[in-house]
């Protein structure tokens, strides 16, 4: 398939698009220049505060316009943990047994922060006496398969599932591809080409032990195109296996890794789970109650996609609309708001990704970089987290039937939710160092609009205009020139990468500019004079003053 690629590319050659390589040449210029100016900066400045021994003396303290939105998402998270305040909160639960199933109805309003508003609704709900079935539904539900797999979700699903890192998961399916076993690991796409012969694909792994019959059932009727995504970089297709290697002939993370982009190709040349949702409501002292259940009738590609998990829950009873009955139990239970967890790698990941902070093929790297710098360290995820804001409640001594249970919900901004509720033992967290957390709000109180730890800045740079007025402030500075007024001229995205970006690349070539990057890169990112030092100065005394006296716990 590769060659045939080359050999059409080779017969059908374009004009080079001279603006995009211009510009990419552009945006190269400015990370080098600002990475090797506030490395230099921050190196010069600190690195005589850090108490270091040996080898790691003088050590360098580096700067890069994907490391430091990367060092920033987890110095957020690691704040939001340490200043949270939990806050107390109140709901009602309503049990009611039916034909021996016990059904437990959640409160519509999910919880209430004020203690004596859901006393006088739960008092009300007591005098009621009787629920009535507003909704009884059944109906159809699917699980989607998963969509084809691209080099964003190999690395958050090799962390979450595989017990590796990012870094390693791309290492190995490095691996992969050049002994021939998988595709290229490094693409966007997510869309499988209709001229592919997928089922000749899927044939090949017929001969293996464990999902072999799957496959065979696949040529045996039960293939389905995959789904289409939304991204195609009209460059490589979606990972997936060219050829079947027997797990003899692999290391431990190589089985774990091929076996991940085997079962995810079945899985998405297979059809969705299937089953029927049921939702009952009902109206107890004029607040709404509901109860659901999931009958998984077919599991189709959960049979081999382990990853995810969809199980039936208990099944409910049969209720008529309009049916009243005296409810079993009524409790007023209590918890209390957790704090969100640590960010994981997983979750690190989607940030980045959401706001284009490194590609595909580099995220990997940043993480293991700020890393390598000391600025946060890894660690297993601490167990029995309560993800999703889960808190523990206590029932009170008032109600009817059983004893109350845990409390549910909250606020404090929990981690994401675990697709599929599969297996997290694995995952990694990190933490911020006192430099990581000194570095970042060293930056954030040195009062530059856009702070150099969010992900906005390197966001600008990717856009056409700001590209431009990247390019502009660049040339100003290398001039000495101190009007911004050229910063308001009409903007024209075709010359980004081109009239500009020349500009650029004559004038960084200037031996005599390189003596002044520090400056004039501070001068960039500030949009104020070269001829000023305040913004130098009030950046190094910011970050000094947090190197000198954090105490982050």
């Amino acid at each position: 398939m590769l060659i045939r690629h080359v050999i059409q590319a080779s017969q059908n050659p374009v004009l080079l698009d001279e603006a995009q390589a211009q510009a990419v040449s552009a945006r190269i210029e400015l990370d080098l220049r600002l990475g090797a100016a506030f490395t230099r900066m921050q190196t010069l400045a600190l690195q005589n505060m850090i108490p270091q021994q040996g080898e790691e003396r003088r050590k360098l303290i580096s700067y890069g316009s994907c490391q430091f939105p990367t060092l920033g998402f987890v110095v957020d998270r690691y704040l939001r943990v340490r200043n949270f305040v939990p806050e107390d909160f109140w709901y009602i639960k309503v049990g009611h047994t039916k034909d021996k199933i016990d059904v437990k109805f959640n409160w519509r309003r999910g919880h209430l922060f004020d203690r004596m508003a859901v006393i006088i609704i739960f008092e009300r709900c007591l005098l009621s006496k009787t629920a009535k079935v507003t909704k009884m539904t059944k109906k159809p539900t699917k699980k989607w398969k998963p969509l084809p797999l691209t080099t964003v979700e190999l690395q958050k699903m090799g962390s979450r599932f595989l017990r590796m890192t990012s870094q390693q998961v791309m290492q190995v399916a490095e691996n992969l591809y050049t002994k021939g076993w998988i595709s290229y690991p490094r693409t966007e796409t997510d869309q499988f080409d209709k001229g592919m012969d997928l089922k000749a694909l899927v044939g090949r792994q017929t001969q293996d032990g464990r999902w072999g019959p799957f496959a065979q059932d696949l040529m045996n009727g039960g293939f389905n195109q995959p789904r289409m995504g939304r991204n195609n970089d009209k460059a490589h297709p979606p990972i997936h296996p060219v050829n079947y290697v027997a797990p003899t002939q692999l290391n431990d993370e190589e089985r774990r890794v091929y076996e991940f982009v085997v079962r995810r190709f079945l899985a998405c040349c297979s059809e969705d789970a299937v089953g029927e949702a049921t939702d009952i409501e009902i109206e107890y002292g004029g607040e709404l109650f509901h109860a659901h259940g999931l009958t998984v009738i077919a599991r189709n590609y959960l049979d081999v996609y382990v990853y995810d998990k969809w199980e039936s829950s208990s099944q409910l009873p049969q209720y008529s609309v309009g049916e009243t009955f005296e409810p079993t139990e009524a409790n007023m239970l209590d918890g209390k708001t957790t704090a969100p967890g640590f960010l994981t790698e997983p979750e690190l990941i989607s940030l980045m990704d959401a706001n284009g902070i490194g590609t595909d093929a580099t995220m990997a790297e940043h993480i293991a970089k700020i890393q390598e710098r000391e600025y946060a360290i890894a660690r297993p995820k601490a167990g029995g987290g309560a993800v999703g804001g889960n808190a523990a409640g206590r029932g009170r001594g008032r109600g009817r039937g059983g004893a109350a249970r845990g409390g549910r919900g909250g606020r404090g901004g929990a981690a994401a939710n675990q697709p599929g509720g599969g297996s997290t033992s694995g995952v990694q967290e990190f933490i911020p160092t006192t430099l990581g957390v000194a570095l970042i709000e060293g930056y954030d109180n040195v009062g530059i609009e856009t702070s150099l730890s969010k992900p906005f800045l390197r966001k600008e740079v990717g856009s056409a205009e700001h590209c431009e007025n990247a390019a502009l402030l660049l040339t100003l500075s290398l001039d000495g020139s101190s009007d911004e007024s050229h910063m308001r001229r009409p903007h024209h995205p075709a010359r980004c990468g081109t009239t500009k970006s020349r500009a650029i690349s004559r004038r960084v070539q200037s031996d005599s500019a390189a003596d002044q990057c520090p400056e004039i890169c501070m001068s960039i990112l500030l949009k104020i004079p070269l001829c000023s030092r305040v913004a130098n100065v009030r950046s190094t005394q910011a970050i000094t003053k947090y190197v000198i006296n954090a105490n982050h716990g």
